[in-house]
């Protein structure tokens, strides 16, 4: 029984984590919805772009979200492609594991075993290559 009882707190303790996770999502992108980032002076600026002068990963992230927000998927993709086609599959991971789907065992029947065991190391090579890739087209263009 008591492995029962830890496989339970342990199902509920992740819906609940990533339920928060969908509430701080849909706070920002109400919040995003209504206030522009490009133009307030309040919203805090990336310190990557401001000592180096080069994009990160996620610069963009909030200008992309609230032109998403308002239907304008060019300047969304624009502001940040990685944000763009990222952020809908993470709001749609979460609400999935919070009403309790068992979303790992569809994605390990959907993606191949040799990506599945090696999905964190794939992301991270991703957001390395689009910051090179990012930054070597705003400095050419």
């Amino acid at each position: 029984m008591p492995l029962l009882n830890n496989l339970f707190e342990e199902d509920l303790f992740r819906r609940f984590f990533y339920g928060g996770i969908l509430i701080f999502l849909t706070c920002w992108m109400i919040f995003l919805y209504n206030y522009d980032p490009a133009t307030s002076e309040n919203y805090p600026k990336c310190i990557v772009k401001k000592t180096t002068s080069l994009d990160c990963p996620g610069c963009g992230s909030s200008r992309s979200v609230r032109h998403f927000l308002h239907f304008e998927y060019r300047k969304s993709f624009e502001n940040n492609p990685m944000v763009f086609i990222s952020l809908p599959f993470l709001y749609l991971y979460c609400l999935l594991v919070v009403l309790g789907v068992e979303v790992d065992g569809l994605l390990k029947k959907i993606i191949p075993k040799v990506i599945y065991a090696r999905f964190s190391f794939l992301v991270l090579l991703i957001l390395i290559s689009f910051t090179i890739f990012r930054n070597l087209f705003n400095y050419f263009a």
